[in-house]
């Protein structure tokens, strides 16, 4: 299909100048379609430019519902059991030790079964602070991210990569079977942040 770009800017001129986007009939209709069009492109932009459509998804996939979680250093309740939710519903078994750390544990797969245990750590607070203009609340909201340019980033905020990512990418091992790999026990420490207190008091005979 040929697409004349001349034919379709004049149409938009003639939209412009009829004073109208809302019409039915004759080139107010036909300005109407074109401005749902321009809406219609609009959206599909927004659409490919989310978080979410990043590659490999699957490791932002988890980072955008991971952020979605409240969770600031010393207040790691909701994202602790968004955490035991989640080994949970892959039907692995996981634990939370005293101090609140949280251990998934996923069976070697077949023909692995004798390989050395890989252990994947990172942490499931962040830093959390704000503009001085904006009002977050980081017990109560989750992350708001946005893609500008070449970066990641989050409305007025931090954006939780330190450790959000790491999370993540253990998330997604964990939660693929495309890869052949020996048993992997990922442990999400608390408040690494402000104390490492999860570090400093893990219970090592969870492993």
């Amino acid at each position: 299909m040929t697409v004349n770009f001349f034919e379709i800017a004049n149409h938009l001129l003639k939209c412009r100048l009829s004073g109208s986007n809302s019409g039915h009939t004759g080139i107010n209709g036909y300005c109407d379609l074109i401005f749902k069009a321009n809406q219609l492109t609009l959206a599909s932009k927004f659409i490919l430019m989310s978080v979410r459509n990043l590659e490999p998804k699957i490791i932002w996939n988890h980072f955008e519902d991971l952020n979605a979680v409240p969770r600031p250093s010393k207040k790691e309740e909701r994202v602790r059991q968004f955490m035991v939710d989640f080994g949970k519903s892959l039907g692995l078994e996981t634990i939370v030790d005293n101090i609140g750390n949280v251990i998934i544990k996923k069976p070697a797969a077949k023909g692995y079964e004798n390989r050395e245990t890989v252990i994947l750590q990172t942490h499931i607070d962040m830093v959390h602070q704000k503009n001085a203009a904006t009002d977050f609340d980081f017990s109560m909201q989750g992350i708001q991210s946005f893609i500008d340019g070449d970066w990641v980033k989050a409305k007025g905020t931090t954006l939780g990569a330190d450790n959000g990512m790491g999370v993540a990418a253990a998330m997604s091992f964990l939660s693929s079977n495309d890869y052949p790999h020996p048993a992997i026990e990922a442990l999400f420490t608390i408040d690494e942040e402000s104390g490492m207190t999860g570090a400093k008091q893990l219970d090592g005979s969870k492993f």
